[in-house]
């Protein structure tokens, strides 16, 4: 097998944040953000720009240390964790970049290859049919030897989750997944989404603020707000759009501004 993940409990949550404070320098970002993703969940982390949801992401994944706070990954925490410790939990997820971080110098079957040649001791043979399988998983199938200049923007972020995808991760993330697709080609990509999730089990975490894809994924959401430092609603984004008592996040997730009921700025 090309993992060899330390064994859980079921009932331990996929994602536990306690806690969590991030500051860049002076300036605090998120002030102690707590919530859990159970495993198998498909979650995404909401808010308006600049509300700290990549911060959060990354804290997550282990590329930032929180100031105080605790995140754990399968019951085991990251927080402070030496570089050894750190890159045996990050062999648990895989990570889909907002700009898809493939190389370019590289072939696509290359590209899905690195973290099976970095991680494992399979042999060649065993890593080209690996690649074929998550080529074919995410509708690539026959692309191996292209290179990454000859993709088009849907079949680089694709590729990128094929790449995400070589360890066989029980955790996937998503950084603004449909950010610079086309509407048709963003469905197409929250539906291999879905499909990964009930297919194999895998614990979804998305980052994004495009609505169709909120609606479309999520079982649950948490909603960031920039002002508050944290989250300002969680729950099933339908329910919040429709019965959330904080005009904040039903502007959000009706699209609409939010309304200004002072009586001084009526026409």
């Amino acid at each position: 097998m090309p993992t060899n993940p330390i064994q859980a409990s079921n009932d331990t949550p996929a994602i536990r944040v306690q806690d969590l404070v991030a500051r860049y320098d002076d300036r605090t970002i998120l002030d102690h953000v707590s919530f859990d993703v159970p495993r198998g969940e498909r979650f995404v982390i909401v808010g308006g720009s600049g509300c700290g949801k990549t911060t959060l992401l990354r804290h997550i994944i282990g590329l930032l240390q929180a100031s105080s706070g605790r995140v754990m990954i399968d019951g085991e925490d990251i927080s402070g964790a030496g570089e050894d410790a750190l890159r045996r939990v990050q062999r648990k997820f895989g990570v889909l970049f907002q700009a898809g971080a493939l190389f370019g110098s590289l072939t696509l079957g290359q590209n899905i290859a690195l973290p099976l040649e970095e991680y494992t001791d399979l042999p060649p043979a065993t890593i080209d049919l690996l690649v074929r399988m998550k080529l074919s998983m995410v509708k690539l199938a026959g692309f191996q030897d292209f290179m990454i200049s000859e993709l088009s923007g849907g079949m680089k972020k694709r590729a990128a989750l094929a790449r995400a995808m070589a360890l066989d991760p029980g955790i996937l993330f998503f950084d603004e997944p449909s950010a610079g697709l086309d509407p048709i080609t963003s469905v197409e990509l929250d539906e291999l989404i879905l499909q990964i999730n009930q297919s194999l089990g895998t614990t979804i975490v998305v980052v994004t603020h495009e609505l169709a894809s909120i609606f479309t994924i999520a079982q649950r959401v948490i909603m960031l707000d920039g002002k508050a430092k944290g989250i300002i609603a969680q729950g099933d984004p339908h329910d919040l759009r429709d019965n959330s008592p904080d005009p904040r996040v039903r502007a959000f997730f009706n699209r609409k501004p939010i309304e200004d009921k002072h009586p001084g700025n009526k026409k």
